[in-house]
This record gives C-alpha cells, sequence and structure tokens, in this order.
C-alpha cells in the first residue's frame, strides 16, 4: 500500500471541498475507501492512500504533494508478545494474615 502525504492544511481544505454537503460515509462511497479512512484524512491526521490521491488528483494537487511513500508498512495482529508474569504466592503466615486483616478491617495499622 503506498500513501501520499499533501501540504499542512491543504489535504483538509480538498476534502472538505470536495465534499460539499454530503456526509463522509457518503462520500467515502463515491471514491471507494472506507468512511473512517476518509474522515480520517479529511481531519487531516494522517497521510492519503494512493487510491484515493489518484481519485482526488488534478494539476493542482499535484504541486502540492510532499511526498510519496513507497512501503507504508501495514500492521496484520499484535506485534509483540507480551511476556507472561508469574505470581509468586507467598508461603503461609499467621503474621501475613493478621496484617492483611487488620488492613482489610480499618485500613489502618497503626496503634496509640
Amino acid at each position: 500500500m503506498q500513501r501520499v502525504i499533501l501540504e499542512p492544511d491543504f489535504q483538509r481544505r480538498l476534502l472538505v471541498r470536495l465534499k460539499g454537503s454530503r456526509s463522509w460515509m457518503k462520500m467515502a462511497e463515491d471514491y471507494g475507501v472506507s468512511w473512517r479512512t476518509m474522515r480520517y484524512c479529511g481531519m487531516e491526521c494522517g497521510s492519503l492512500p494512493e487510491e484515493l490521491y489518484e481519485r482526488l488528483a488534478t494539476p493542482e494537487t499535484e504541486l502540492h504533494v510532499i511526498k510519496r511513500i513507497t512501503s507504508w508498512p501495514r500492521r496484520t495482529g499484535p506485534q509483540k508478545q507480551k511476556p507472561k508474569i508469574q505470581i509468586k504466592r507467598p508461603k503461609t503466615s499467621t503474621k501475613l494474615a493478621e496484617a492483611v486483616g487488620i488492613m482489610l478491617g480499618d485500613g489502618c495499622n497503626y496503634t496509640n
């Protein structure tokens, strides 16, 4: 998947101008992309997918292209497995049981 980065604010102005009175969902349907992608690009939160850019491209938009990214990484599922943490149970102890009971009872272990 390739992406296109446009000048700051130009991407938003372009998409809002083309959107007109349509909803983001209707505009996305017209251009054949997900409505989330269209809305995300319209808020200028990221770069444009090249397929969408090709549908929107005019000689004017070509002047505002900053960069074309040819190898855009696509995440598919979890990238890292978090190591499982072993929880060790303490040995049975009457002092530990008493301390836990005190803390659960009134939340204070202060004595006068």
